[in-house]
């Protein structure tokens, strides 16, 4: 399989299949000095099943990690995906507001089954602070 993972402004998705994404490609939060540091963004993950290997029930599962490689919020635990045997892509979108613990580096990570199958780092820093 073919995994992607995308952060941006917001993003939906339409009854065609298809996606839309405002301002993708986020990598940068900024925080009021002093002040509650809230990542509100929307997460976007997309799936290609590419062979019979591909095919079946897959779990995925969804985290925020910090520098320091711990578990910063609960993880998130769509329902099980299956992947026909023809063949699918698949995306699910996740609109997130929540608050971090500290500035600093993260990465979101998306699990298959147990393993990691794609990674979007970002970083929280205080307003204004050199880029």
């Amino acid at each position: 399989m073919i995994y992607s993972l995308l952060m941006s402004d917001a993003a939906t998705a339409h009854p065609d299949k298809t996606f839309s994404i405002l301002r993708g490609g986020i990598n940068r939060i900024e925080a009021q000095p002093n002040g509650q540091i809230i990542l509100a963004a929307a997460l976007f993950f997309r799936m290609e099943a590419e062979n019979d290997a591909d095919m079946g029930a897959h779990q995925f599962h969804f985290e925020i990690r910090n520098a320091e490689n711990k578990v910063v919020l609960p993880e998130f635990h769509p329902p099980a995906v299956t992947i026909p045997n023809n063949g699918a892509t698949h995306h699910l979108i996740m609109n997130l507001e929540v608050p971090l613990p500290h500035l600093g580096q993260y990465r979101f990570i998306a699990l298959r089954n147990g393993q990691e199958v794609a990674r979007w780092k970002f970083e929280a820093v205080e307003l204004g602070a050199p880029q």
